[in-house]
């Protein structure tokens, strides 16, 4: 069968995003070859683009293609029908390793501006995966960016790969992200400190910062909405009620809604215990 032609809307779309963003060229050996001659002597034309373009002067610095980018990324990566494509991007300046220590402060309002629309967009099965992808080499590179943004990096771990994972339809993966949300979850101090489970031998428990605990509890929280859609799958259900339970002692650190929730969904996991 001849392959499916694209629509004339359809290509329209794509030569907007091009041209709305535009890639950054990586540097090549031919951008410090010196300026030839011809065999006459005579030099060739040289480029019309000013010297202080090409060859910062004193008193002029250099500039930063992703310091300059990243307004236009973050503005982009916030449209739904433009994220994969930017996303892309963005992981291959990561992967290219064109991010370092002195843009990187840049990058990170990218980054930032990817999961400033809320949760809607990380659970959009057409996105999951580029979100996956981005944030997760961004996690790989965390000690390049400033100290200050490290744990929000932290925090975005379980938010985008740990939700995402949620999703997965392997079992061995929903464990993973499902144990992920769980340790964070034990960083919260219970309601009642002798629900704390007892600490392994040795082994010093540590506990959020008090600044830091809002932001985990609003990401756990979308976490365990993830999680509670797995209900019906019957070998995802102990990891679940694990969950909600775990989360049901620490309820002060959430709020008021969501602890309407997380009462509603201990419920839940205490009538199907009684069931058993």
């Amino acid at each position: 069968a001849a392959p499916s032609k694209r629509s004339y809307e359809e290509m329209t779309k794509a030569e907007t995003v091009e041209a709305e963003i535009k890639p950054i060229a990586p540097a090549t050996a031919n951008d410090c070859k010196p300026e030839a001659s011809s065999s006459d002597g005579s030099k060739r034309q040289r480029s019309t683009e000013p010297d202080d373009a090409r060859y910062p002067t004193e008193g002029t610095a250099p500039r930063d293609e992703i310091v300059d980018a990243a307004p236009r990324l973050a503005q982009h990566i916030r449209t739904t029908s433009k994220f994969n494509k930017v996303a892309e991007m963005a992981y291959q300046l990561l992967a290219n390793g064109r991010v370092t220590l002195l843009n990187s402060s840049a990058f990170y309002e990218v980054l930032e501006a990817g999961v400033a629309e809320g949760p809607a967009n990380i659970r959009n099965p057409a996105l999951r995966s580029a979100y996956s992808r981005l944030y997760a080499a961004a996690v790989a590179r965390i000690g390049l960016f400033p100290a200050p943004v490290q744990p929000i990096l932290r925090i975005w771990e379980v938010r985008v790969i740990a939700q995402v994972e949620l999703f997965s339809k392997e079992f061995n993966h929903f464990a993973r992200a499902a144990k992920q949300v769980r340790t964070r979850l034990l960083q919260l101090p219970c309601k009642d400190p002798s629900d704390e489970p007892p600490p392994k031998p040795g082994v010093r428990r540590d506990y959020l910062p008090d600044a830091w605990r809002q932001r985990w509890a609003d990401t756990l929280f979308e976490c365990l909405e993830v999680a509670a859609m797995a209900l019906e799958k019957p070998a995802a259900k102990q990891e679940v009620f694990s969950l909600f339970k775990t989360a049901y002692d620490r309820r002060q650190h959430f709020s008021d809604d969501q602890q309407a929730a997380l009462l509603k969904w201990d419920k839940r996991r205490c009538k199907e215990l009684l069931k058993s």
